[in-house]
């Protein structure tokens, strides 16, 4: 129950924040409101027990609800390691969102899953386009008619069906559903919902297979696995093998399947140390199946669990926090029959002394242009009046910011020069390099003389004739640019169908367009110089998603160009009718000088001095769809809230996070009047029209937003960009996707096997490991890549990477039997940036440690540029791992797999204090050219 005496000195915390941090042992609930430090308090109490030695880093588990938050924590963390000057290395800690750590676990425990490497998570679009291309293996023939009577067309089937796979799986419900619908006949069914429920267990079947035969994963099966695993005692002891600590931020937000995940992940030690921290008046995401239950029911779960509130807000004003308070409580929140809906607590301010100026008001215009034009003019004289320093100081927040809501809001700030930020509602595809490479990339595969019959009705076709339009401007500005389409037209019809041309066809194309003159202009510099490439890499991402799912040997065609027109008349048509924005700009940095105009669920986490709670004249509606209630029956637990409650619960919940976002000044706007829950919080504010600006606060402090410390994977990043700046600078600096060669896949294929049997040995399974055993292996890599590479190698290519792995097997049997750490993450702190690898074998001997790198090729003496390239690899490596006193190694190795003889494969590489130093400097030497952007 001690805080180190390092980190007492080093920052304040009140009395509830240093119970939080000195807790040690057994589950830990926290109540945690706005404003109180909850992840700071959180990542002290992690920094605490590794401090104290309760725990090395690689036994925590630190996750929470998004992406961002999770690189925000692991830089918090950084930060706090290097201030209580902490030196070892985080790289084995497990930190990230829920998701992500299920992958984490998946990816180090392959051997014990059906999951093999490279393994595909589907996102939402992917996995409806998966279940739409699939529908007719998913569905029999009564099951896709009823579904689509029940839901629409085939395209909107496969969203609902994905959704509802979801349920099934993040509720654990397919066993129930299998026992009672898997006997019965068709003929049997009475009602629509059962029905239903009859035709998603036999589709829930067929799919799982497919996502098995695939190699994917959607995000829920991703947990599923990690849950099956857990709760098989064969594999529990390795899943959770060092784990001793498991902190969750944003509990609220959990669903029932991450709920069991993390405590059985807890429950790898007998204290079951398990510390949440939440507040259910912040749970929003009800609609991704997230249930408050799970932090409400918290004590239940593990009774007698230490329970700590955390309600002082240092953000936010005295009267702000009055006016969440009194909202969040204006209805009656208990529950006769067991577990209030709401904690009994009240936030409270930090300080009495606050400024007396009216901190909440009230805006109302007659229409919503007219709201909009008050809006902008209140940015623009609190700017010219010195009350804010930068536009981005001002939050504009939404329920909804599809144009509809938000349009005028930016057109009436445009009007007055205020630049604006708006995630997803500049539609994608409109962009002008968007619509001009489609055009080039259409032509050249003569798409617009190859169009399906009903095209006339299809909004894709207008889409069409506008990248056509496109290209001819780009005629006109670059007269050269149409002789250089024309020869790559010419090339197309010299070639004859391979795999090369179905598979890598468009990314080939596409990268020889994007170095002429019309696409310059867009690819020149990175994100923070002069050019913003981002349309262009999420293209580039596109054909790569295209590439995994629609593979030549699918598809067998005559037609040299079927897998383009696929493309373009299946893919991308699905995308633009679906008017899906692909790239999601609410989890980067908010730019200085624009006003933020977020949905309140994007802005959940985020702070502002001004915050401006729009349009509450229109009120969201909460109702639970026809899926859920025919599932409802076959949940593990009764529902919690009472549905003719929720959409008050909800709305509640949704603009308390509204109100406490705001730091100093709260404005409530509506057109005409607010909706009927909202007007008695109305009533006694003053409006903004009464309010004398002189009296608001000046804010001279400009706050930094947040920036991700750069992380640099060593042979990723400084050796990419080593060999090539320019890869580097589209690969790396930008996120353009890479076009794979065969090559690779036979190099991937050797290491996959060979980390396989590594990861075996290591766990004393080396006994279990023959010949037949090691086919078995080989094959199921091998089947595996062909799910995620679009060119596969040949029966020579493929017999040669087999000869390397039983080579290897049968020559290194002494060194398998004393594996002491396989794929072995390290990282590496500096100042500004941090630096990661991944170590393949590390191995005991009687002198020491030998660290190994395997190479999938013949031994490279005639080529010391390469050699000299992987000893500093190895040189990081070893940099590295003086940070571990157990791992440090004593030789370093490379393993030429292609070499037939042990003597011949195994190179040792010498390391001395001067390589350190060199390598210190080049390393520093070649991420200054990288934050430079000299590429």
């Amino acid at each position: 129950m001690t805080i180190a005496p390092d980190l007492r000195r080093t920052y304040l915390m009140n009395a509830e924040q240093e119970d939080i941090i000195s807790h040690t042992r057994g589950p830990l609930l926290v109540i945690a409101g706005p404003g109180s430090g909850k992840t700071r308090s959180l990542l002290l109490l992690a920094m605490n027990l590794l401090l104290n030695k309760y725990a090395q880093p690689s036994e925590l588990i630190i996750c929470t609800y998004t992406e961002k938050a999770a690189r925000e924590m692991q830089d918090r963390l950084l930060k706090f390691a290097s201030d209580l000057a902490y030196h070892q290395d985080l790289a084995s800690l497990h930190i990230g969102t829920i998701h992500g750590i299920c992958k984490q676990l998946i990816t180090e425990n392959t051997h014990y899953t059906h999951i093999e490497n490279d393994f595909t998570v589907l996102d939402q679009f992917t996995r409806q386009l998966l279940i739409f291309e699939e529908i007719d293996n998913i569905c029999t023939p009564d099951t896709k008619r009823f579904l689509q009577w029940y839901w629409g067309s085939p395209w909107k089937v496969a969203g609902e069906l994905g959704i509802s796979f979801d349920h099934i799986t993040e509720e654990l419900l397919f066993d129930k559903l299998k026992e009672t619908y898997g006997p019965t006949s068709p003929s049997s069914l009475t009602t629509d919902h059962d029905r239903l429920r009859y035709c998603l267990t036999g589709a829930y079947t067929k799919y799982q297979k497919i996502l098995e035969r695939r190699n994917f994963l959607d995000f829920a099966h991703l947990q599923k696995c990690v849950y099956n695993g857990l709760a098989d005692p064969e594999t529990f002891p390795h899943l959770t093998k060092g784990i001793r600590y498991v902190l969750v931020d944003e509990y609220q937000d959990t669903n029932y399947i991450q709920e069991q995940i993390l405590i059985k992940l807890a429950s790898a030690t007998k204290d079951n140390n398990l510390f949440v921290v939440g507040d259910e008046d912040q749970a929003l995401f009800r609609f991704r199946g997230a249930t408050v239950r799970n932090i409400l029911e918290f004590p239940q779960k593990f009774p007698g669990c230490k329970q700590i509130h955390l309600m002082t807000n240092y953000r936010s004003h005295q009267t702000i926090i009055n006016t969440y308070n009194r909202w969040i409580s204006s209805i009656d929140w208990s529950n006769p029959h067991g577990t209030h809906f709401r904690t009994e607590k009240h936030a409270s301010s930090s300080s009495s002394q606050h400024k007396n100026y009216p901190a909440v008001c009230t805006m109302s215009q007659t229409d919503i242009y007219a709201d909009a034009a008050q809006f902008a003019e209140l940015v623009a004289s609190l700017k010219e009046q010195g009350k804010i320093n930068d536009y981005n100081q001002v939050a504009l927040l939404l329920y909804s910011i599809k144009p509809r809501f938000s349009a005028p809001y930016i057109q009436a700030l445009q009007k007055k020069d205020i630049p604006s930020f708006c995630p997803h509602t500049s539609p994608y595809f409109l962009h002008d390099e968007v619509c001009l490479m489609l055009g080039c990339l259409a032509w050249i595969l003569t798409i617009e003389e190859d169009r399906n019959t009903n095209a006339e009705d299809n909004p894709f076709s207008d889409y069409l004739l506008t990248c056509q339009k496109q290209l001819q401007k780009a005629h006109l500005s670059y007269p050269q640019f149409h002789s250089t389409l024309q020869y790559m037209r010419k090339e197309i019809a010299l070639r004859t169908q391979t795999p090369e041309l179905e598979g890598k066809l468009l990314l080939d194309f596409f990268y020889r367009l994007i170095t002429t003159s019309p696409f310059l202009p867009y690819i020149k510099g990175t994100r923070s110089h002069a050019a913003q490439p981002q349309n262009l890499e999420i293209l580039s991402q596109m054909l790569q998603t295209f590439q995994r799912h629609y593979r030549a040997s699918d598809t067998p065609s005559p037609d040299p160009h079927a897998g383009a027109h696929t493309f373009f008349h299946t893919f991308l048509r699905l995308l633009y009718n679906d008017e899906q924005n692909p790239y999601d700009a609410s989890q980067q940095p908010l730019p200085l000088g624009h006003v933020p105009i977020l949905t309140i669920h994007q802005a959940k986490g985020l702070e502002f001095p001004v915050v401006v709670v729009g349009r509450q004249d229109w009120l969201p509606s909460s109702s639970h769809s026809k899926r859920q209630k025919a599932l409802q029956e076959f949940s593990h637990q009764p529902p919690f809230e009472p549905p003719t409650r929720i959409a008050d619960f909800d709305l509640r919940r949704l603009y308390y996070v509204a109100f406490s976002r705001a730091r100093s000044v709260l404005i409530l706007s509506a057109v005409r009047k607010p909706g009927a829950p909202l007007a008695s919080l109305w009533r006694p504010l003053p409006s903004w029209a009464q309010i004398d600006t002189k009296s608001l606060p000046d804010h001279d402090q400009l706050e930094e937003p947040f920036k991700p410390q750069p992380r640099y994977g060593f042979t990723s990043d400084i050796q990419l960009y080593t060999t090539c700046p320019r890869q580097f600078q589209f690969f790396r600096a930008s996120a353009f996707a890479p076009s794979r060669k065969s090559s690779f896949f036979s190099g991937q294929l050797v290491h996959h096997t060979l980390e396989h049997i590594h990861r075996i040995a290591r766990d004393g399974g080396l006994t279990t490991l023959d010949e037949p055993a090691l086919a078995k292996i080989f094959e199921s890599k091998y089947h595996a890549l062909l799910q995620s590479y679009p060119l596969p190698i040949d029966s020579q290519q493929k017999t040669h990477a087999w000869q390397q792995i039983l080579s290897y097997f049968q020559q290194n049997q002494k060194a398998l039997q004393n594996i002491f750490a396989a794929e072995l993450n390290v990282q590496f702190d500096r100042s500004t940036y941090v630096l990661t690898g991944k170590i393949d074998l590390l191995v005991k001997t009687a002198d020491g440690i030998d660290l190994i790198d395997f190479k999938t090729h013949p031994r490279q003496d005639k080529n010391p540029a390469l050699v000299e390239q992987y000893k500093q690899q190895l040189y990081f490596y070893a940099h590295a791992l003086e940070q571990h006193p157990e791992h440090r190694p004593n030789r370093l190795f490379l393993y030429w797999t292609a070499e037939e003889r042990k003597e011949n494969a195994l190179m040792e590489i010498p390391y001395q204090s001067e390589h350190r130093h060199a390598l210190s400097n080049h390393l520093e030497l070649v991420v200054s050219h990288i934050e430079e952007g000299n590429f």
